[in-house]
């Protein structure tokens, strides 16, 4: 989250500003438009819901025209081009190459969480893999999205939604993060409930709001480290003309991982750097 030149006074300005604020969901205004914007920070999985019940959540929502977001995850077309996505070419095994301490980890875990180990699964690529890894850590018995709420309350207000990226970019991603790579990934997460702690930690750190905290629990990860410009910034940086053009055609409603919003490269600091009002709003 980071633009190519940045002024001194302007980071110090801005560090400040998010620094002294927890919030998910910030008003966009200024800069000639004639009604405000709003951003707002998802997390993919949770088990709280209490959020979306937030009156300040619900009013800005309900002001909205347009619903903005990565992608739409009630679209069946979506759906059913994720799915051809996520699976290996060829129908590969990837997985069986792995050390058999490995292996056995994670055919083991996949079968007592999903019914079906690497035999069945080992056609899945690795990004699909690190999903279902993570939504095993979850206790709760209904994990909630907040995508697919924002969507079902889009879809009975008869709002338009805009997506902005497509299932192909998005699975490019990672597509072109080297695959052994992503493998150990998912080994490390299941050793020793790391991946849990981890996750436990996130979903206590995104409730809280704190976004500069958020960002910085992100960085510490080896993903991040080293792909942090395609998982992150690049599209941030991709994303503000576009929310520029939407901004203009009336109050949007832009709701994206909480990872994209801080730093020097998030999207409110980009925002910012254009000459909008990025105001954190209460929940």
């Amino acid at each position: 989250m980071k633009k190519y030149v940045f002024i001194i006074a302007s980071i110090f300005f801005i560090f400040n500003v998010q620094a002294q604020e927890s919030t998910l969901l910030w008003k966009v205004s200024g800069n000639g438009l004639e009604s405000p914007s709003y951003l707002f920070g998802t997390m993919h999985i949770l088990c709280d819901q209490s959020i979306v019940e937030k009156a300040s959540f619900q009013e800005a929502l309900s002001q909205s025209k347009l619903l903005v977001m990565e992608l739409n995850p009630t679209n069946p077309a979506l759906l059913q081009e994720m799915q051809q996505l996520a699976v290996n070419p060829g129908f590969e095994n990837i997985y069986t190459d792995l050390p058999e301490e490995d292996f056995k980890l994670l055919d083991t875990y996949l079968s007592s969480k999903f019914g079906a180990g690497l035999a069945q699964m080992g056609v899945l690529k690795p990004f699909t893999l690190t999903s279902m890894v993570t939504m095993g850590f979850l206790e709760c018995d209904e994990p909630f999205s907040l995508e697919t709420h924002l969507a079902g309350f889009a879809t009975e207000r008869q709002m338009p939604v805009i997506d902005l990226e497509t299932a192909a970019f998005q699975v490019g991603i990672f597509d072109n993060i080297p695959v052994d790579f992503q493998i150990q990934e998912i080994i490390r997460s299941l050793k020793d409930d790391t991946g849990k702690k981890e996750l436990d930690q996130m979903m206590e750190i995104y409730v809280s709001g704190d976004l500069e905290r958020l960002y910085g629990f992100m960085k510490t990860s080896d993903l991040m480290n080293h792909y942090q410009a395609e998982i992150l910034d690049n599209r941030n940086k991709a994303w503000v003309p576009t929310l520029e053009e939407l901004f203009k055609k009336g109050t949007s409603f832009v709701a994206v991982g909480a990872g994209h919003l801080p730093g020097k490269l998030g999207v409110i600091a980009l925002l910012q750097q254009k000459g909008y009002s990025v105001e954190a709003v209460a929940l």
